[in-house]
């Protein structure tokens, strides 16, 4: 049946609960079609596969120059849009292409999952900010697979009790239970 335990896989939960307990009444195991529809729909080749592989090895790569960027450029003052406009550049120059992004927050614009810095109302990255780099793209060949990574760091030496009770909390939502 399209379901899917607590709902862990959104996108296979189609039948709706009283449906799954009404097969369950009739005394029939109600079983999840996630692994067929997977199998079915969303396989990849072995050559998107590789690519993905290489997008997320380049994805890691310019997160990294990009936090470096900040350090470097801490005392002129980076902006979040000067930042985002280092990351496309080193996309085009790796072979990548996306449709949008990167997001390249600080502090409260951390909490708007769709912000994409703008020349205008970006803000400037200072020690003491928590930064947010979330970054996605694909090799520019037909049928490539995407690349998704996001990242955070704090800007300073030691993160505030604040930041660090953050981060834990994130950290503990993402660790299976």
């Amino acid at each position: 049946m399209e379901y899917s335990p607590r709902n862990g896989l959104p996108r296979v939960s189609r039948v709706d609960a009283g449906t799954v307990e009404l097969v369950r009444s009739m005394g029939t195991e109600v079983v999840s079609s996630a692994d067929l529809m997977q199998y079915a729909t969303q396989r990849w080749s072995p050559e998107q596969l590789a690519g993905h592989e290489r997008a997320a090895e380049k994805l890691g790569r310019i997160v990294n120059e990009a936090f470096t960027r900040i350090g470097q450029r801490l005392a002129d003052g980076p902006t979040e849009f000067e930042i985002a406009e280092f990351i496309r550049r080193r996309f085009r120059e790796e072979g990548l292409i996306t449709a949008d992004g990167p997001i390249v927050s600080t502090n409260a614009h951390c909490s708007d999952p769709h912000y994409e810095p703008a020349p205008e109302g970006s803000s400037v990255i200072a020690p003491g900010d928590w930064v947010l780099i979330d970054l996605w793209a694909r090799e520019d060949t037909p049928g490539s697979v995407y690349a998704d990574i996001t990242w955070t760091a704090y800007v300073g030496d030691t993160p505030s009790e604040r930041h660090r009770q953050v981060f834990d909390i994130v950290l503990g939502a993402r660790t299976p239970r």
